[in-house]
């Protein structure tokens, strides 16, 4: 391995590290709804930034110039309208959040390309999931707004769960889409046997999660994916040459 290529695997794990270690620390800090708690994740986010420039001379499938153009035209509209808010105080919020996501999106979809580096990742963020959904069981049974970490306190939400959030329907709304990420690991992925059946009972439990957290829009919007995904899949099927439909 030559030096230039020993110097990308360490820029690539350091950015994964970060990247991670960005996305651990705002779930645990109530998911970052506060910016003296979103401004250190923001900055690790800033961290991964900086490193994908020295990966930009490294081979990577080219990803998908509409999609590019869509987020940047999408993302640059949300900067504009704060931009030009006359709540400065609210939209600066705002934009810290587009731009740590504008870092994430182009990272993922131009550096982060490795299948096995996006499915070690998931598995961080369901690994997180079963945290919240931890801490969500004891504020469900106990309907005394336990927070794990006892300075960062939640609105009284009574017995519905919100994990390390302040709210439950952020809860709802993560779950709905990890649930929908590990649904599609189990039905549509080369892991092993044993993986999927890990993966499927943390699928199970952010289903359950999504229950105590009694959100009515997490409930429809779990409902209409699950739809979307059954779906798809029976396309998928019907157009495949050893389909099973």
């Amino acid at each position: 391995m030559s030096l230039c290529d020993r110097f990308s695997s360490v820029v690539g794990g350091l950015s994964f590290i970060l990247l991670a270690a960005a996305f651990v620390a705002i779930q645990i800090m109530i998911g970052g709804t506060r910016m003296v708690f979103s401004l250190p994740c923001y900055a690790l986010l800033g961290g991964v930034g900086l490193l994908a420039l020295f990966s930009l001379r490294q081979r990577k499938p080219t990803p998908s110039q509409v999609c590019l153009a869509l987020a940047t035209i999408f993302f640059g509209y949300i900067l504009v309208r704060a931009w030009f808010s006359p709540m400065p105080y609210i939209a600066r919020s705002d934009i810290h959040s587009v731009l740590g996501g504008l870092i994430v999106y182009f990272f993922t979809a131009c550096l982060f390309t490795s299948a096995k580096q996006r499915m070690f990742f998931l598995a961080i963020l369901l690994t997180l999931a079963l945290g919240h959904i931890a801490v969500g069981a004891f504020q469900f049974r106990d309907g005394n707004n336990f927070m794990p970490i006892s300075w960062l306190q939640r609105a009284n939400y009574d017995r519905r769960a919100s994990g390390f959030y302040i709210c439950p329907n952020h809860l709802a709304g993560l779950l709905e889409v990890l649930g929908i990420f590990g649904l599609s690991v189990v039905c549509w992925s080369r892991w092993p046997v044993w993986g999927k059946l890990l993966v499927g009972y943390t699928v199970g439990v952010c289903y359950v999660g999504i229950v105590l957290t009694g959100s009515r829009g997490g409930y429809l919007s779990t409902i209409v994916s699950l739809a979307v995904f059954a779906v798809l899949s029976l396309a998928v099927l019907r157009r495949s040459s050893g389909g099973l439909i």
